[in-house]
């Protein structure tokens, strides 16, 4: 969930509230990537921990982050506990929509989003808006050219282009650790490292390895699946 503040989360004065399986998991998972265990020092694995607690909490469950002298980590409840501690600020958990690269656009709609943002239409034509106009990309020229809207452009239907999305080090290494392939670019070079599952944790594969340089100078990138 953006904008989620983990550090005020850790202080223990907040409580999650999660209404379905779906987000509890993904809350969970999110835990993970915080580096945070349960209250009893246990890893967090979040498809195996919740089916249950949910048949029991049937106005789904709780999550808060215990921080006192005899405990230290992640705790749940069900809501009703919360509602009668109003001590607590609770936030409702909600899942981040991810991109739908498989949605069909028109050129109307197109037009609607971010400057830059590139599209492939139903002919193979890669295609974005720039200040205004609508520019076609040219694999005889390797450059982007303006172009009238006819009727044909009218009619035809357009996806999003997939980009591997820019990050810090840090959101990579975080994506990693759930699974996603990350690469690197420095000096022109591009490594790719692809994540090997084991014992449940995602390891960088044998003869990978993570340099001083690509960690402080490269430009990191998550692939997009």
């Amino acid at each position: 969930m953006k904008n989620f503040n983990w550090n005020e989360f850790k202080k223990g004065e907040i409580v999650v509230y999660c209404d379905t399986k779906e987000k509890a998991i993904n809350f969970l998972s999110e835990c993970n990537l915080n580096n945070i265990k349960w209250a009893d020092g246990e890893r967090i694995i979040p498809t195996q921990c919740f089916i249950d607690d949910f048949e029991e909490y049937k106005n789904g469950i709780c999550y808060r982050f215990v921080n006192d002298f005899y405990s230290y980590g992640l705790a749940h409840d069900e809501i009703d506990y919360y509602k009668n501690h109003d001590c607590y600020k609770t936030i409702e958990w909600e899942i981040e929509n991810k991109i739908d690269y498989d949605r069909e656009y028109n050129i109307l709609e197109i037009k609607e989003f971010p400057e830059e943002t590139e599209f492939i239409d139903n002919m193979g034509y890669k295609v974005k808006f720039e200040n205004g106009c609508m520019k076609v990309w040219s694999n005889g020229t390797l450059k982007w050219g303006k172009c009238k809207i006819t009727k044909n452009w009218l009619g035809s239907k357009f996806k999003l282009v997939k980009k591997d999305k820019k990050v810090e080090f840090i959101e990579a290494i975080k994506a990693f650790t759930k699974g996603k392939t990350i690469k690197v670019q420095y000096k022109n070079i591009i490594e790719i490292y692809e994540p090997e599952e084991f014992n449940g944790e995602y390891i960088l594969t044998d003869g990978d390895t993570l340099s001083p340089e690509n960690i402080l100078h490269g430009e990191w990138y998550i692939k997009e699946d």
